[in-house]
């Protein structure tokens, strides 16, 4: 997604940019640039509507998918020693990198037709679905196939990066396949939320504790779906089942036997995307961008917002500053952490926690739901959005969440000893590195 505004640009070199009003043009531009900040789905849910509008009441979607956990390592390590040798400069040169990295992953993604869905710390969440519209509906072993294809490639091409001397950027991945839910929630104030849920995040990230540094692991499921499949018939997997049940993944080979299939070779080849995410969204988005501007704004923080509208992206927005941070989880959702069974309690939950961060000028930074439940965080002290007392307003707006969300009842109160969600909450304040990634 990251890519589509340079897609449009390169479009624009030739001297075949249409004769616009520079009042839609513009509008068009930041369309583009607020759409790199929301997942392809996102954009697309309401670019293929006839009649686009800003979301008025939450929604759910389900769908069948493969899910990837890609994990880099490294940066921690990074911007320490760039601090040390460098001072603040080294606060930009970080930047350079973490941008540099994270927009070759978002490349090979793309490659992929994965959907970045969030940036947890230094990982991504990444999504192989069916898009509604599309004429080709592959099988889940497929787009398991596509996303291992993918994760493959990427430590081919970017593992053990070197970006100063003595410090590596690694990968290590877990993928995990079956069906998933897409939720739509909050709206308070004007901003939603958008998340997925579901059984294949527990193996995922169950497949991605079993990978080291430089490995990728696929989940059980996935492999007993793989052996059972017509795929099976096209494509052998090449590595070797460990103790847990999770299968290391090596490589994908022709099922004629052909030696020689790491990424690169004809077999994985075959899995690349028959059309490009990037160059739908830059249709779409060039047809359509000024009257999807409403719903794009709907899904960024406001100090997206505010910058967009005066032009300061990109590179700029970067540097290390005092945060004051609020993480916290919520369990009782689903049957498992990483399920979330009724829209209307994560709904509730939601907008629960929006007004207190709202109330006392935080900013939702994250909503994600992993095998630990679904979790939020929060940050005091953005750049414009900064007082004095932000430890103090961090406080009382976890308890106002605290507060909110024991009202909401679990999602079955029977399975649970007490009989409303369970949230836990924890409070840090330091110097944070603050900058855009993709």
């Amino acid at each position: 997604l990251a890519l589509v505004q340079s897609a449009i640009h390169e479009g624009e070199k030739g001297g075949h940019r249409d004769e616009e009003e520079p009042g839609k043009q513009a509008a068009i531009e930041r369309a583009v640039v607020l759409a790199s900040y929301s997942p392809a789905a996102v954009v697309l849910r309401f670019a293929e509507m006839p009649h686009p509008k800003v979301l008025v009441e939450p929604e759910q979607e389900k769908f069948m998918a493969a899910v990837g956990f890609v994990d880099v390592s490294g940066f921690t390590k990074l911007s320490e020693k760039l601090q040390k040798d460098h001072g603040r400069e080294g606060s930009e040169m970080l930047n350079v990198f973490i941008n540099a990295y994270f927009a070759k992953l978002i490349e090979g993604i793309n490659k992929y037709a994965g959907d970045v869905i969030k940036f947890a710390g230094d990982a991504l969440q990444v999504v192989w679905r069916n898009r509604s519209t599309s004429h080709q509906q592959d099988t889940e072993t497929k787009l398991m196939l596509r996303s291992a294809a993918c994760c493959l490639h990427l430590l081919k091409e970017l593992n053990n990066f070197s970006p100063a001397e003595g410090v590596s950027l690694t990968l290590h991945m877990g993928v995990g396949v079956g069906e998933m839910s897409a939720f739509y929630v909050g709206g308070c104030g004007g901003k939603w939320e958008y998340f997925v849920a579901g059984e294949p995040i527990e193996q995922m990230s169950d497949a991605a504790e079993e990978a080291t540094s430089g490995e990728l692991c696929i989940s059980s499921t996935a492999y007993e779906r793989f052996l059972d499949s017509e795929e099976s018939n096209s494509f052998e997997l090449r590595g070797r089942l460990l103790g847990s049940g999770q299968y290391l993944l090596e490589g994908i080979e022709a099922s004629h036997g052909s030696s020689s299939s790491f990424v690169g070779d004809s077999a994985v080849e075959k899995l690349e995307a028959p059309s490009s995410l990037k160059e739908l969204l830059k249709e779409k988005l060039t047809l359509r961008g000024t009257e999807l501007l409403p719903m794009l704004r709907s899904f960024v923080p406001h100090l997206v917002e505010e910058r967009v509208d005066a032009g300061q992206i990109g590179l700029a927005n970067h540097e290390h500053r005092k945060l004051v941070s609020v993480f916290f989880k919520v369990v009782g959702l689903g049957p498992k952490p990483c399920d979330v069974e009724q829209t209307t309690l994560v709904h509730q939950a939601t907008l629960g926690t929006q007004r207190a961060i709202q109330k006392y000028g935080g900013t939702i930074t994250r909503l994600i739901t992993d095998d630990k439940g679904t979790r939020f965080l929060i940050a005091f002290g953005l750049p414009g959005h900064q007082h004095e007392d932000d430890e103090m307003r961090a406080v009382l707006s976890s308890l106002d969440i605290l507060a909110a969300l024991n009202e909401i009842p679990a999602w079955d109160a029977k399975s649970y000893l007490v009989s409303s969600l369970k949230v836990a909450i924890g409070i840090t304040t330091g110097q944070v590195f603050c900058g855009e990634a993709g």
